[in-house]
């Protein structure tokens, strides 16, 4: 998508749209350029550092691990060997209450009035000697340092999370006015700080999964940690236990049990539920890190049942496992809570567990960093300095770039500092890959990871190679302005001794050729109305057949849009309305062209689509053109229009539940990305269709005239989406599904304010009744079986007619995706109520156009050739060389071969 947006920008600008633009001053380009450096950046550190979290979750976090693991103090080199936990030893099994688990380690410790730190454990005859080839480094305090930042440090941070949405929550709850008049930040309209919003309700849920998990870590490290607080005279600590653990089982079981539904606010003892939750997590959080500076004294840390046991391989298994499993309980908790609940239901449980899956590798990606950062300073003054200089600079980078946005300040922010780091006198890594460590290890696992994401590295930069060739050559046609005519048509006629023949003959692309032919008796009448006349249509019927959509069949609609192939200024386009709809049809139908898109700004450079009356009817007909052969442009449309679903649907390989997810799911993950990507300054806003949306609202509003949409293939899509904001009918041929892109453009609308409502009764109606409802009511999409592209680009909608493909052996050629072909086998089997044709033929000669294609550049070629030849004065004097030169290497080919 961020491809998609880069090329969008790429044309936009090429073909004119940004001309008019001042040229950007040097030094404003440079911070631009730093800020969209410091975005890619940052995606680049997100990816590879999920990657880093993956695998320390697969090998039970050995970089935790090596943090967090006492080291032994070396005492001399000859009576202190590297030493090792025992695999079984007696002490470990017989600790006393509120007393250290290893009372053979701890003995002289628990006389002494100061205990050693965590990593200051002597010998004892727990352990077993190891050989001294390689003896471990003295013990350095800032070990312990690092060890007890590890410890409170994602605590810390999770408080700081979590207050930091109660706070934007309760900024924008409190009403702002400006000279006597109410407004809106732009901070506030956006989902984090609305409570009842899905992602504000993710983001804490997410938190609190993360609390529980340090707390499941925090109680495995400290068994004892009560005992530790009561010798300390900690009362008031214990003493807050009595009022928050009551409080929160009460609280859990109104959340289990008696759920407040999807965005609806409860009101609990004179308080909304979501503030209740806020302040009860925040006072847990807060009542935990004061107990952990309390634990983590000296005089306290040995009652705390701190033991380097839990280090060993089977504990510290067991320890790993213990936080996977407070990750997995509380997400399935929640999930099935949602499921099983009325006011919530299996979609929205299911939107909510998208959005904590996602937002919670962030959230660890986060508190990894955090933690590995405050390490990696040295001194809290220069941490604060680097971060308070940073701040400023990225605040000043942003607004010189006019890229001012609270996430994209937060990137460069984050980026300053990274960049910082070894200008205070820091050498560590901003993260520690430990998985290099455990390469012997998981080797084999490792090697298909690496080739997995080395494929899809190659997968995601083919297609922006692919995207930037296309974007480079219809940059170049935009230029030269070079747009072949791809589209003709010839009409023959002769007259017989009682009848009239005529012959219409359309050629399209060079390999559709479609042969439309009329019989008229003396007086001008089309055979087919006499009285008599055998039908040649094939049975049985399609459920369309004999059907009309405001008042015009099948057949008509695919004429009209055969219609939108042809440029207004072509010489023939007067004379192909004449041959498509003759003056003999009965019923008579004349349709005026009265505008086309070319009377736009956008001209060529945008969607084309032909305005036409009907006055038989009173209405008007907007007929959108497919993808133009001749036009790349259109090529790098469609990919842009349907690369989301072509993605799920490559996603649905590996994670087959993503084939059941509905409707409202799928727009929350497509329309959720694409606002990301605005979050970034990456906004994919520029489409085609715009141009059309506003002509047909014209039409409809200010014209007061009956508006149907209709066209073939990528128009066919563009005319549905474009029908579904505007509420108005649409026929699509053979058009790519909508279903789910859809979300986007929706998205896009309703951050502009352009989505319509539907009138519905409040009372029997859903309330979300919208462009998604409207594509169902008033849309008509006729489907050809084997056309892959109405297949896999997405789901179709609404009312859907499948037909069979008459040449189904060329399916992959593109056969039964041709509207000839559509429209000829619409008339065999549905026949034409206007009888205009009496029979319809169509012939698909991909491969004897590609061989004659072959033929002619191999002839210009050689011709070329042979002039270029002929002319050159260097191979004109080399020429009496030649035969010699040829001869020879003929001779050496026989004798030495």
């Amino acid at each position: 998508m961020l491809s998609n947006v880069l090329v969008q920008r790429f044309i936009a600008c090429s073909a004119g749209f940004c001309l008019e633009a001042q040229p950007l001053p040097l030094a404003k380009q440079l911070f631009a350029a730093f800020v969209h450096y410091s975005v890619l950046r940052f995606l680049y550190n997100c990816g590879r550092n999920i990657y880093v979290i993956g695998w320390e979750g697969f090998a039970d976090f050995p970089s935790i691990k090596t943090l967090l693991a006492p080291r032994v103090k070396k005492t001399g080199a000859a009576e202190s060997p590297e030493v090792r936990p025992a695999a079984t030893s007696p002490s470990l099994s017989h600790a006393e209450p509120f007393s250290p688990p290893n009372r053979d380690i701890n003995s002289l410790m628990a006389r002494s009035a100061s205990v050693p730190a965590l990593g200051e454990y002597k010998l004892g005859p727990g352990f077993i000697p190891r050989p001294p080839e390689r003896p471990r480094r003295t013990f350095h305090p800032r070990t312990v340092r690092a060890q007890k930042i590890v410890l409170v440090a994602p605590g810390v941070l999770l408080v700081v999370l979590q207050v930091g949405i109660v706070l934007a929550t309760a900024y924008c709850s409190v009403p702002v006015s400006r000279d006597g008049i109410s407004y809106t930040a732009a901070f506030c309209r956006g989902p984090v700080p609305d409570p009842t919003n899905r992602l504000n309700r993710g983001l804490r849920f997410t938190f609190f999964v993360g609390f529980l998990q340090w707390v499941t870590a925090w109680l495995r490290l400290f068994p004892t940690w009560h005992a530790a607080l009561y010798n300390d005279g900690q009362w008031p600590t214990l003493c807050m236990l009595l009022i928050l653990g009551p409080i929160s089982g009460v609280r859990f079981l109104v959340w289990a049990f008696l759920p407040a539904g999807s965005g609806i606010t409860q009101t609990l003892w004179i308080l909304r539920h979501h503030d209740i939750d806020n302040g009860l997590v925040i006072m847990w959080m807060v009542w935990f890190i004061c107990a952990s500076f309390v634990i983590l004294r000296p005089s306290c840390l040995d009652l705390s049942g701190w033991s380097p046991h839990i280090f060993a391989g089977d504990e510290w298994k067991r320890f790993a496992m213990h936080l996977k499993y407070s990750f997995i309980v509380p997400i399935m908790l929640h999930f099935a809570r949602g499921s099983l609940s009325p006011g919530v239901g299996f979609t929205h449980a299911q939107n909510d567990l998208i959005v904590i899956t996602l937002a919670y590798p962030m959230m660890v990606m986060g508190v990894w960093v955090f933690s590995f950062a405050v390490v990696a300073f040295p001194r809290k003054k220069t941490a604060f300095l680097a971060a308070l200089l940073s701040s400023g600079a990225a605040a000043a980078i942003c607004v010189f770039a006019e890229m001012n946005s609270l996430l994209i300040v937060l990137v460069v922010w984050g980026q300053l500092v990274r960049k910082q780091l070894p200008w205070f006198g820091s050498t560590k890594r901003f993260d520690i890959d430990a998985t290099k460590k455990m390469e012997h290890v998981y080797n084999t696992y490792r090697k298909h990871v690496r080739r997995v994401v080395w494929l899809g590295g190659g997968v995601i930069g083919s297609f922006g190679l692919g995207m930037f060739v296309l974007t480079a050559m219809a940059v170049a046609q935009e230029q030269i302005d070079w747009y072949p005519d791809s589209i003709f048509v010839e009409s023959k006629s002769h007259n017989g001794s009682k009848s009239q023949h005529h012959s219409t003959q359309v050629e399209h692309a060079m390999v559709n050729i479609l042969d439309l032919k009329a019989e008229l008796d003396a007086d001008g009448v089309p055979v087919s109305t006499a009285e008599g006349y055998r039908s040649v249509r094939m049975f049985p019927e399609y459920a369309v057949c004999g059907q009309q959509f405001q008042g015009l069949s099948m057949m008509d609609y695919a004429l009209l849009s055969l219609t939108a192939y042809w440029e207004p200024t072509a010489p023939d386009f007067q004379h192909m309305q004449e041959a498509l709809f003759p003056p003999w049809s009965t019923p008579p139908m004349s349709p005026r062209v009265v505008n086309t898109s070319r009377s736009t700004p956008e001209g060529r450079r945008g969607l084309y689509w032909v305005e036409m009356e009907v006055p038989e009817y009173n209405m008007t007909v907007i007929a959108v053109r497919g993808t133009d052969p001749a036009k790349i442009v259109d090529f790098v449309e469609d990919i842009r229009m349907w690369t989301e679903p072509v993605v799920l649907q490559l996603v649905s390989i590996v994670f087959p539940t993503v084939r059941i997810w509905p409707q409202g799911t799928v727009e929350m993950v497509i329309s959720g990305a694409h606002q990301l990507l605005e979050y970034f300054n990456y906004a994919d806003d520029k489409w085609s269709y715009v141009a059309l949306l506003k002509h047909a609202e014209m039409v409809m509003h200010e014209r007061r005239k009956r508006v149907v949409l209709t066209g073939h293939s990528l128009g066919g899509g563009m005319a549905l989406i474009v029908g579904a904001f505007l509420n108005i009918p649409t026929v699509a041929i053979t058009p790519p599904g909508v279903y789910q892109s859809i979300a986007k453009h929706r998205s896009l609308q309703k951050r502009q304010g352009r989505v319509p409502k539907m009138p519905v009764d409040s009372e029997i109606a859903a309330p979300h009744l919208d462009s998604t409802a409207s594509i169902h009511h008033q849309s008509l999409s006729l489907v050809v079986e084997n056309d892959w592209i109405s297949a896999i680009f997405d789901k179709h909608t609404g009312m859907v007619q499948t037909m069979t493909c008459d040449r189904s052996d060329m399916a992959l050629q593109l056969s039964c995706h041709m509207l000839e072909s559509t429209l000829c086998h619409i008339h065999h089997h549905c026949g034409d109520h206007r009888h205009r044709w009496n029979t319809c033929d169509h012939e698909y000669r991909l491969h004897a156009t590609i061989l004659e294609v072959g033929k002619t550049a191999a002839k210009e070629g050689i011709a070329f050739l042979r002039s270029a030849w002929a002319t050159s004065a260097v191979i004109g004097s080399l020429r009496a060389y030649t035969y010699p030169i040829f001869f020879l290497l003929l001779f050496a080919f026989v004798r030495y071969m």
